[in-house]
């Protein structure tokens, strides 16, 4: 009898254990891509901003003024995100890292990226951005459009990582909760199957003294 109950409530505990991973899953896949979603949709607005800012001053070739620069500046410090200028022919001439000079300046973006952000109007990817960052990232590119042409590119990126981070923790949080839950479930049934037994260790004592 003792047997039959611990196989029974070893696969009630398992089948607990795998729901409950399932349904951590879940829930992570759900704010991985709420998560995701809403950090692209901030950087499609930042874009669009900043890619209009940017063709108001290329009008007059002020691309480059101070004015326009402290606003990039600002820009870039309020959406907390990379932001990168290239030319028509694909060369970085500003960057959010540094607007007075950077390593990125003077680099050239891969030609036919450049050629579908300006005839799609813009592009949204997750990855590397060769040749300017080494590591994964979200990125929002939109044109810079002066009058009917295309002067340059906008990119505006950020880390993938700050979100895995965050679904690290979310990770930790619910496998301690998961194990927790087990536990608490184990300790449970066991109090009360100790507790339902009493009165059969009693008629199997009781048996035994009239036998």
């Amino acid at each position: 009898m003792k047997s039959s109950f611990s196989r029974s409530f070893t696969t009630a505990a398992l089948i607990l254990l795998i729901a409950l991973t399932v349904l951590g899953a879940s829930f992570q896949l759900q704010v991985k891509e709420y998560m995701t979603e809403s950090t692209i949709s901030g950087l499609e607005k930042d874009a669009d901003n900043i890619a209009n800012l940017a063709a108001a001053y290329s009008i007059d070739g002020q691309l480059t003024s101070r004015e326009f620069l402290l606003n990039l500046d600002v820009a870039s410090q309020v959406t907390d995100a990379d932001v990168i200028i290239c030319d028509g022919n694909g060369y970085v001439i500003l960057c959010s890292d540094s607007l007075t000079g950077c390593d990125h300046q003077g680099l050239q973006i891969n030609r036919s990226y450049l050629l579908t952000v300006v005839q799609n109007g813009g592009d949204t990817a997750t990855g590397v951005i060769r040749g300017l960052y080494a590591d994964q990232r979200y990125v929002v590119s939109r044109p810079i459009i002066s009058g009917s042409t295309a002067s340059g590119i906008v990119l505006v990126s950020t880390p993938t990582n700050a979100t895995t981070l965050i679904l690290n923790k979310i990770s930790n949080i619910f496998l301690t909760a998961a194990v927790f839950v087990v536990l608490l479930a184990v300790l449970a049934v066991t109090a009360f199957a100790r507790k339902e037994s009493l009165p059969l260790k009693k008629m199997a004592k009781v048996a035994n003294a009239f036998a």
